[in-house]
């Protein structure tokens, strides 16, 4: 039984379908950025620092082929999109056990709510990509018409306590693997188990 998910999603142009970190991607739509890079590799997962010099260059050229400039958020970016994130949340009556924000991609655990996770995590993503562009603080090639984010998100489904605390205990220590403080915000709450008299579902 699923009890909660782990969501993940990126900024416009941050992780590309044939990354040399790693992709999840089956499929490389451009034909140019398919022959810089060739075709993904599904089982590796490497950090950019970790990467070879030549891999790096490659992940450089391969973003100059991107129809605008890739996304990185600043510091004000970050900061509405918490309040954006503490809104909706609030508004959908979420279970929010941890959420990492950074300049490149998010990181998101939520109890099951009754709706399919790729559904509240598409409008959860309009809806920040809504305030920045309402707020006149888009990045650099973002508008109304294109979006701060990457299309598509990652969801692992999580269907025990010891699934849940892992992937907590990921998105906590995420902030500080990218040289940042541990974020603590107002919409997450304590996981406490998933007992039915300790998590309320809204099925």
């Amino acid at each position: 039984m699923i009890h909660a998910y782990h969501a993940t999603f990126g900024t416009y142009g941050s992780w590309l379908p044939n990354d040399p970190r790693g992709s999840a991607s089956r499929f490389v739509g451009s034909r140019k950025i398919f022959g810089i890079g060739g075709r993904a590799d599904l089982s590796k997962r490497t950090k950019y620092d970790k990467l070879l010099s030549p891999e790096q260059r490659k992940h450089t050229v391969i973003q100059t082929q991107l129809f605008r400039d890739a996304v990185v958020f600043n510091e004000s970016h970050l900061k509405e999109i918490a309040i954006a994130f503490g809104q909706f949340i609030t508004e959908q009556r979420l279970q929010v056990w941890a959420t990492a924000i950074l300049p490149c991609h998010v990181h998101l655990v939520f109890a099951r709510c009754g709706r399919k996770a790729e559904l509240v995590v598409d409008e959860l993503k309009e809806f920040c990509h809504e305030r920045i562009v309402s707020l006149g603080i888009s990045p650099v090639g973002c508008s109304s018409k294109n979006s701060v984010w990457a299309e598509g998100r990652w969801i692992v489904f999580l269907d025990k306590s010891e699934a849940i605390e892992s992937a907590i205990a990921y998105v906590v220590q995420n902030p500080i693997e990218d040289g940042r403080r541990p974020q603590v915000w107002p919409f997450v709450v304590p996981f406490r188990g998933i007992e039915s008299n300790i998590v309320s579902y809204r099925d």
